[in-house]
């Protein structure tokens, strides 16, 4: 047991917190990432509908464009489940 001052700190008050026994074993959100993911869509599709701005130049490549986003999404995705893989972490996605 450890002392300090007026407090004492036994084992059982570094692994347990009395204020996390009545939260729920879920996310505690109030929008849910896929749900936060589709209103951001939809609020850029309405936008573009009634202010169209351009948002590269005309003369850029934007196919080319698009395929290295797309590849660096893809490397960045698959980097991050090597190291949760590596890791020996397993992240339920069937819970929300």
């Amino acid at each position: 047991m450890l002392e300090h001052g007026s407090l004492k700190y036994t084992p059982e008050a570094w692994f347990h917190s009395p204020t996390m026994d009545d939260t729920a074993d879920t996310v505690q959100v109030i929008i849910h990432p896929p749900v936060a993911w589709g209103l951001a869509v939809i609020a850029g599709l309405a936008l573009n509908w009634l202010v169209p701005l351009p948002f590269l130049p005309t003369d850029l490549p934007t196919g080319w464009l698009g395929a290295v986003v797309f590849v660096l999404a893809l490397a960045l995705g698959v980097s991050a489940v090597i190291t949760m893989f590596r890791a020996g972490s397993n992240v339920p996605t069937n819970r929300l």
